[in-house]
């Protein structure tokens, strides 16, 4: 999939957010955390989870279902901090969405919650220091910045409506968000938001924040696109996976970048064999071999809500 992207708003782009830069904390490979749900049995009962591996050894070294964290519907989002020491996640119990941010061995969990307000799809500044989501108050949606405890919260102005998945790019200046398929730039202010993207979901940036990867709405494959949404071409992946046309679900769910900018990781929404069990992966940032990490095999099938890569120092 490629889209012309006009050689003028290209270039306006340049200065926001192609330009070299470093993130705060850029650092070696940790774990990965992995946020997914399964499908409910024909009794009844689905399971929603967290689950932290090893992506070297595929080891699992923290595995939370609802009864761990609480009474919860499902996770929307999870999210290391810059320095790898903090994480936080999203619940969202009986439709009242709330951040929890702990320590990353997921020890002493602290829960943001406002009444009346449901605070979904969040990831930590560059600094570490601030949160951005997306906050949804009597239906009327909107991205805001906060502290890591909920404090001095700022609504990101500016921005069209039904901005979603919000994140920063690694210089702080700016940020990347979805709407209606399309991923969208803006300066972190709000200012100047203009599309990138068209056809691209679930993006993430790199740690030189020079490429953008995200799945594809309409194929379902992992694609990359330079910062400016130029350069779009797809991941090539080889190996054992449920191929579009052979997949009862969705194949793509969700891309991160490692740490070290070299890798992906993946969740492609079935095993080989078709069946809807998510199933993580990585591949190397350039494309070729993948490598199977985890699953989450269920009675029939669920899917990927959010990844993580820690960094480590």
């Amino acid at each position: 999939m490629r889209l012309r992207v006009a050689a003028v708003s290209a270039l306006l782009l340049l200065p926001l957010i192609a330009v070299p830069a470093q993130a705060a904390f850029r650092g070696r490979n940790g774990h990965i955390a992995w946020a997914y749900s399964t499908w409910p049995t024909p009794s009844g009962s689905g399971s929603f989870a967290v689950t932290q591996v090893n992506p070297a050894t595929g080891q699992t070294s923290f595995e939370a279902g609802c009864s761990e964290v609480g009474d919860c519907a499902e996770w929307s989002s999870i999210s290391y901090s810059p320095d790898g020491r903090k994480v936080l996640w999203v619940t969202v119990p009986d439709g009242d969405a709330a951040i929890t941010v702990m320590n990353s061995n997921f020890s002493a969990p602290v829960t943001i919650d406002h009444p009346d307000e449901n605070d979904t799809q969040a990831s930590f500044s560059p600094n570490g220091r601030r949160i951005i989501f997306v906050r949804t108050i009597h239906g009327r949606s909107e991205v805001v910045t906060s502290n890591v405890a909920g404090g001095d919260a700022r609504v990101v102005g500016g921005l069209p409506s039904h901005a979603m998945s919000p994140k920063f790019f690694p210089s702080g200046r700016a940020i990347l968000f979805t709407r209606h398929n399309t991923i969208w730039s803006a300066r972190s202010d709000g200012r100047d938001a203009r599309p990138l993207i068209r056809g691209g979901t679930a993006p993430d940036i790199s740690p030189d924040g020079r490429s953008i990867a995200y799945v594809g709405v309409n194929s379902g494959l992992i694609y990359l696109a330079n910062a400016n949404g130029t350069r779009q071409r797809a991941v090539s992946l080889r190996g054992a996976l449920c191929r579009p046309d052979t997949c009862d679900g969705v194949p793509a769910e969700a891309v991160v970048f490692s740490p070290d900018g070299r890798k992906l990781a993946f969740a492609w929404g079935s095993i080989p064999d078709g069946l809807d069990d998510p199933t993580l992966y990585t591949v190397p940032v350039t494309g070729g071999t993948i490598k199977q990490i985890g699953d989450a095999y269920s009675y029939n099938g669920g899917n990927t809500t959010a990844l993580s890569w820690q960094p480590l120092h």
